[in-house]
């Protein structure tokens, strides 16, 4: 059974500072940061910030032809130097690497306004689905592990499940970045080029 294609919007921002998120098994922890440390033209930044809308038409059928099906694309900001400075691009996923895990996803682009205006933009980034715990223990916890508090954010590969049924619902939250995945995979980050 054909499942037909779907649109799909992903509105992407750097998470506060202090968040909680589980990982599987809810036996590890990553707490944010609130920024990222990024080199940007030769300059290294501390206090670097993401922003991003992007959107597509998408299937869970990997035989699908369906020409109407196209990646996630749209615009993507960052902003730096106590947001004095910024540097977006039109990006696009092109596709998921499976070398460091099923959760990486290659991203390609060009730099438009701001530093580094017509490199091109490459490299890697984890996407994992969470969810928020609205009471303590929500999600869990695995016997012998921490439980999850209220408020904090736990791994819930259900959601990929959910989003493929038939008449499924999409996936809620995304916990992204570079660095080591929620699964353990090893994303490269991004990097812009001449």
């Amino acid at each position: 059974m054909a499942i037909t294609p779907a649109p799909v919007v992903a509105a992407l921002k750097t998470a506060k500072l202090g968040l909680v998120v589980w990982g599987p098994g809810f036996g590890t922890q990553l707490t944010t940061t609130g920024a990222a440390s990024c080199n940007i033209l030769g300059n290294s930044f501390t206090d670097v910030v993401v922003g991003a809308k992007l959107s597509g038409s998408a299937s869970c059928d990997a035989a699908s032809t369906d020409p109407t099906q196209y990646p996630l694309n749209g615009k993507l900001k960052l902003s730096y130097a106590a947001k004095t400075l910024s540097t977006q691009a039109y990006v696009r996923v092109a596709g998921f690497d499976p070398g460091p895990g099923p959760d990486v996803i290659a991203l390609t682009g060009i730099i438009t306004k701001g530093g580094g205006v017509g490199s091109t933009l490459t490299g890697e980034v984890f996407f994992d689905p969470v969810k928020k715990a609205l009471v303590n223990g929500e999600g869990g916890p695995v016997p012998g592990s921490t439980p999850v508090l209220k408020n904090q954010y736990y791994f819930d590969n259900s959601q990929i499940a959910q989003s493929c049924a038939d008449g499924g619902s999409p996936i809620g939250l995304i916990y992204g970045g570079d660095g080591p995945s929620l699964l353990g995979s090893a994303a490269s980050g991004i990097s812009l080029s001449f």
